[in-house]
């Protein structure tokens, strides 16, 4: 155990260090509900006027690393696409972020952007 480790341990803090495979794992989960969520945009935008893009709010799921999250998040489409210009970043529920693999950058009461840290 480094000394560092020890330390921390002795203090009562928590340390963490997460596994590389299970970061990639959980990065992997987002990813596979960000395409869900461009899938849904890509549908909803065919379907959508342009005045209604702006305006209609639509169900995309969460981003989270969680699996088995299918919880909503209501946007716009052109919501949505505003934050879409980075691909690192990812739409979550408030309180669904995993600090070990992604920072908080902004989002609203209902929601959070995060951006990816591995």
């Amino acid at each position: 155990m480094s000394l560092v480790c020890w330390v921390l341990m002795e203090l009562g803090l928590k340390f963490f260090i997460m596994d590389t495979v299970v970061a990639k794992k959980l990065k992997q989960n987002e990813i596979t509900f960000k395409k869900v969520n461009e899938g849904i945009k890509k549908i909803e935008k065919n379907s959508l006027t342009p005045t209604a893009q702006k305006n209609n709010q639509i169900d995309f799921v969460c981003e989270c690393s969680d699996e088995n999250c299918f919880e909503k998040i209501r946007l716009t489409v052109v919501e949505f696409e505003s934050f879409r210009r980075n691909q690192n970043q990812f739409i979550i529920k408030e309180n669904h972020q995993t600090p070990e693999i992604e920072q908080e950058i902004g989002g609203s009461k209902d929601f959070v952007i995060v951006e990816k840290t591995i």
